[in-house]
């Protein structure tokens, strides 16, 4: 698995990249830099079935502030479009900045809005007392099965005539506690196992923060590379918990284990995971990892003790956090809204700086315009000057930037080449 962090090139018109001051006019300034572009790389062994992470975003359609707050609707001054959805049957929307001079309380927390009527917006949950009037938010749309996996099969999956052939897709609701499987049919796209008759799924939502569960079927690995932004502001992550079992992609964090993710608050105040005795009192997680392809012990937060291992009671507290890793979290209590740290201790401090600037901390790179993922690979388009050399670089978190295979000669037009995503880190194109 491996992670591209924070990429500071303004959007060029009609690129990829996105510059959040082209969201909206009522963003702040100091939002006016992109979000993080980032991938996770993912390879999914040949028969094995793993947890997948999804928790980047698509391109965002508008932002905006609030104008009211109701029951499970919000507000906004002008009335909602339709291609905010951007084809989805649902939509992500993020409060960046609340009203107290962009610093609120609840900034980086997440609500899935399932439709719209006139200016407002309906939500999966009560806003109320976690959005008020005047908040800053962004909205984005969530993928769904033909936008994740590419209209045209982009990353191989094996199609067949039943879902005990084909590679399969399952998708957890935690509202129902049930799952849904859906497998490409061959010669005829997404179908529901079960519900074949039912047509076509490609547009069934992948509503964020949701992970994912793939069975690969074929003896070769699947490598499958999410693409998108870093959602922002990187200080603190919300995740929505309902009563039971969620599978969830967890949050974008700088920090290195469970300890430093912060989800515990002490004195049970909101926001926090419930800690108890033992496991079954208490909420459980598992770590899904990619790097390793394997899973952690589960884990829980013992009262007065700290994070622990369930069953042996050993010390869980530095059970390693990946970046772009989805979570296998259980909850014993009421549906509620854990907080997640994104920034810890001294050494995510340039991250700090580069989502807030108003200008580029770094040097100034040429524009990525078109940027597609493929098995374990990412194709990057640039327009540069004919006959020009440039070098694609990445820099893993805390390192120094490197070469990412050899120099490429510019054409007329737009130039494109494919590079192997095996690393992690910053991605720029720098001329020579």
């Amino acid at each position: 698995m491996s992670f591209l962090v924070p990429h500071l090139t303004r959007r060029p018109a009609g690129g990829l990249l996105l510059l959040l001051g082209a969201l909206g006019a009522a963003l702040p300034v100091s939002a006016a830099v992109t979000d993080p572009f980032g991938y996770v790389a993912y390879n999914i062994p040949g028969g094995a079935r793993r947890l997948v992470g999804v928790p980047l975003i698509r391109d965002g359609t508008h932002s905006d502030k609030v104008s009211s707050v109701s029951a499970q609707r919000i507000a906004l001054p002008t009335p909602v479009q339709a291609s905010y959805f951007g084809g989805a049957a649902t939509l992500m929307v993020q409060v960046r900045a609340g009203t107290k001079e962009g610093e609120g309380v609840h900034a980086g927390m997440t609500f899935t809005a399932t439709g719209y009527e006139g200016n407002e917006l309906i939500l999966d949950s009560s806003p109320s007392g976690l959005i008020a009037p005047g908040d800053t938010v962004a909205l984005f749309p969530n993928y769904n099965l033909t936008t994740l996996f590419g209209p045209d099969n982009t990353f191989g999956l094996q199609a067949g005539d039943s879902a005990e052939e084909a590679d399969t897709v399952s998708l957890w609701n935690a509202a129902s506690q049930t799952s849904r499987i859906f497998y490409l049919r061959t010669g005829e796209g997404w179908r529901e196992a079960g519900h074949e008759a039912a047509g076509d799924r490609g547009g069934v939502t992948i509503s964020f923060p949701e992970a994912i569960m793939v069975k690969r079927r074929s003896a070769s690995p699947l490598n499958l590379v999410v693409q998108g932004m870093v959602p922002m502001p990187l200080e603190q992550r919300y995740f929505h918990a309902l009563p039971g079992r969620n599978l969830i992609s967890a949050p974008f964090s700088m920090a290195a284990t469970v300890a430093d993710y912060g989800l515990y608050q002490e004195g049970g105040a909101p926001f926090s995971v419930i800690a108890g005795d033992s496991a079954p009192e208490a909420d459980t997680i598992r770590f899904s990892n990619s790097t390793t392809a394997t899973e952690s012990e589960i884990i829980y937060y013992r009262s007065g003790h700290g994070w622990r291992v369930a069953g042996s009671g050993g010390d869980a507290s530095a059970t390693p956090v990946e970046l772009g890793q989805a979570m296998d979290f259980q909850r014993v209590g009421n549906a509620g809204f854990i907080r997640v740290l994104g920034i810890v201790g001294p050494e995510s401090a340039p991250l700090r700086v580069m989502a807030s600037s108003p200008t580029p901390v770094e040097t100034p790179t040429v524009p990525i315009l078109n940027l597609q993922p493929g098995p374990g690979s990412l194709r990057i388009g640039w327009s540069g000057e004919a006959g020009a050399s440039y070098q694609i670089q990445c820099r893993p978190p805390g390192a120094a930037w490197q070469n990412l295979g050899g120099e490429v000669v510019a054409t007329e037009g737009v130039t494109t080449t494919v590079r192997p995503v095996t690393g992690g880190g910053e991605l720029r194109i720098v001329k020579k």
